[in-house]
């Protein structure tokens, strides 16, 4: 629940969800997280669960280049959504 207290904090809107599933363990629902920034702890940290950060690039070439820095940096994960609106 940290990370998604985090998210809130640094910004990012919960889009889905964001809750506790059940009372035993860390079990959290489905929560896909908008309006997030690269800088962001919950897309710069691999969260365990069904945990999602959209990320809004306004050119091909900033995607382009975050794709890239985290691939470099070992942070590539399939959970990072990066949208392109042009």
């Amino acid at each position: 629940m940290g990370y998604i207290k985090s998210g809130q904090e640094d910004g990012a809107a919960v889009h889905i969800s964001g809750e506790r599933q059940g009372n035993d363990g860390y079990f959290v629902q489905l929560t896909i997280f908008r309006e997030c920034k690269p800088n962001m702890k919950i897309v710069q940290k691999e969260i365990f669960g069904p945990v999602a950060a959209v990320i809004k690039f306004t050119t091909e070439e900033e995607a382009f280049e975050h794709a890239l820095h985290q691939r470099q940096t070992g942070r590539f994960e399939s959970r990072v959504v990066s949208l392109l609106t042009i």
